[in-house]
């Protein structure tokens, strides 16, 4: 039992009373305490003392095992058998608010209200067979009905396998079965996944409740035949001995497409993508002379070419026959981490329909090709009309990464005019820039140090007024030697910075 509601609300009650320092033991006469122990099982033994000594109801013995224990029935019937034993006659009513049983208590219903909690620490042990059942439904549109939407998974120690998927059918309740297959792996490969499994979730894991993705659930049942329940959300990625559990187990049974604890949204990374887009224009020729029409189409090529291989980002453009154009970005490194930053489902995704009507008047036609080659899979492609009521779902954020990155590099200085125009200035020359103001077109020479500046930039200058600063704009940079300054150097205010934006 990993996550039990009653157990944990019960516990969270009796702790929040024996943490009142000035509890009263008339409040704790509750007739619900008895029944709510037997409801979970709990017994008046002496199992407790048999484990960890008649001591430990002791509570500074108690702090010293209480993070070695993970039966939350071992620990719930010593709670339950304390409780008796103080509570057996009138003349030792008032031992249980004692400070020595009152911390007691404490620490006892802390534990057990972590137990039960969906945040568990688990003490599995060694797992004996494990079932993973894997649900991708999530907020958003409904599956269609032959969409894959649950999985179920089973693995026991001897290396035998059971898989079963559904496809969402008539809805929920009424999945329909998919595929089922039994097969048998090594031995020793199958407890190297349940070992792993083990490790994982008796040490690491932490509930994390996502209402925004699907979910899974696991069963396990560990060698010592104790059962274990435990869910959480279908994003996750558990990586235990630097090795992510899902993709473990796809490697290790040879199946890609399991959705197991992270929707298998994270397994096949995109080797090259390749989009191709064509426009179709089709253009009325007025002959006057002729008194006729003629007709032609003009046709407009692009392709985006993305590839892991040569670490490169291409954009060839073809326009009619008399223009190409080509831009290519090599860039080791940077293009293989925008691809791991990309997912083929959003070029490969379901489209999203939009109530938008096509003006038929505008003869023009669009259409594209994507094809996105995975590493472990072959490549898939999806080829529809280019139109505002059929686009690829996330197709809109994909461009935006490309134009973020293709943005990132620029085009250099090379044709960038401020840079073009620079004049290298002399380790001895004066920077004498021409300022203006709103009130005026007139222009004023201003002497600067501050090689940062660039036309265009507001700055900070004194006027006439020496106690009054006023912002200025620079309209043009100039350097001269001592000789040949336009203006007398001592005469000539000086710029006090750079205004930020």
């Amino acid at each position: 039992m990993v996550y039990n509601e009653q157990i944990y609300i019960f516990a969270q009650n009796w702790y929040n009373w024996f943490s009142n320092k000035q509890l009263n033991y008339l409040e704790l006469f509750d007739n619900s305490f008895k029944a709510d122990c037997d409801l979970f099982d709990f017994n008046l033994s002496d199992t407790f003392e048999k484990t960890y000594g008649i001591s430990c109801y002791k509570y500074n013995e108690l702090n010293n095992i209480i993070d070695t224990i993970y039966d939350i029935q071992l620990l719930g019937s010593a709670i339950y058998s304390k409780w008796a034993f103080l509570n057996k006659s009138d003349s030792n009513s008032q031992e249980i608010i004692k400070e020595e049983n009152r911390i007691w208590f404490t620490i006892a219903f802390a534990r057990l209200s972590l137990l039960s909690s969906k945040n568990s620490p688990l003490f599995i042990n060694k797992a004996q067979m494990i079932r993973i059942v894997s649900n991708n439904i999530s907020f958003g549109p409904y599956p269609k009905a032959s969409d894959i939407v649950e999985q179920h998974l089973t693995i026991n120690l001897e290396g035998r396998v059971w898989f079963s998927s559904y496809c969402y059918g008539e809805g929920e309740g009424k999945f329909q079965k998919s595929e089922t297959k039994n097969f048998k792996i090594d031995k020793t490969l199958a407890q190297n996944i349940l070992s792993k499994i083990s490790k994982y979730f008796s040490n690491q894991y932490i509930y994390d409740d996502k209402t925004d993705v699907g979910s899974w659930r696991m069963y396990i049942k560990n060698t010592e035949k104790e059962d274990f329940n435990i869910e959480g959300s279908l994003y996750s990625n558990y990586e235990v001995d630097g090795v992510d559990l899902s993709t473990f187990i796809r490697d290790s049974l040879e199946m890609d497409y399991l959705f197991l604890f992270d929707g298998n949204i994270y397994t096949d990374k995109i080797n090259k993508i390749i989009i191709d887009y064509k426009k179709n224009i089709d253009s009325y020729i007025v002959e006057p002379y002729l008194n006729e029409n003629s007709f032609e189409v003009i046709e407009d090529i692009e392709k985006l070419i993305i590839d892991r291989k040569t670490e490169s980002l291409e954009i060839l453009k073809k326009i009619g026959n008399q223009c190409t154009i080509s831009h290519k970005y090599e860039i080791k490194g940077e293009i293989s981490s925008l691809l791991d930053d990309l997912y083929g489902d959003d070029l490969l995704g379901y489209l999203e329909k939009n109530n938008y009507k096509i003006n038929e008047a505008i003869r023009e036609r669009k259409e594209y090709t994507v094809t996105v080659d995975f590493i472990k899979n072959s490549h898939n492609y999806i080829k529809e009309a280019f139109n505002l009521n059929e686009m690829p779902k996330y197709f809109e954020e994909f461009v935006q990464k490309i134009n973020n990155f293709i943005k990132d590099y620029g085009f250099g200085e090379i044709l960038n005019p401020s840079i073009s125009k620079k004049i290298i200035r002399d380790k001895n020359d004066y920077i004498f820039c021409s300022v203006t103001f709103d009130d005026s077109d007139k222009s004023y020479y201003y002497i600067t140090e501050d090689d940062s500046i660039e036309v265009g930039d507001l700055v900070s200058v004194r006027t006439n007024n020496e106690h009054h600063l006023s912002i200025g704009k620079v309209i043009n940079i100039e350097y001269f030697n001592k000789k040949n300054v336009p203006f007398p150097i001592k005469k000539t205010k000086h710029i006090i910075s750079k205004c930020r934006e």
